[in-house]
């Protein structure tokens, strides 16, 4: 299944590329185990464009996580925690 999707991005080029850096930043929020998409993001986009999406995509999906905890859910941990 994740290499016949990778393989239909990477025939899409450039925009299939991007797709794949969007989906691998929600990936990242949820999933947690990111080896195995990332290798075969090496395999089907090869290693250095694999690398530099893949990269992008943990950043931004860390960041993403980050901001999302510091500001939006901040408040509603704090008010569970003083009941504590």
């Amino acid at each position: 299944w994740l290499l016949t999707t990778l393989n239909r991005l990477s025939e899409a080029g450039t925009t299939g590329l991007i797709a794949y850096t969007l989906v691998f930043v929600f990936w990242e929020m949820t999933f947690g185990i990111t080896t195995p998409v990332e290798t075969a993001a090496g395999m089907a986009f090869g290693a250095i464009p694999g690398i530099v999406a893949s990269g992008l995509g943990k950043f931004l999906g860390a960041l993403l996580a980050f901001l999302l905890a510091r500001y939006q859910f901040a408040e509603p941990v704090r008010k569970r925690m003083e009941s504590n």
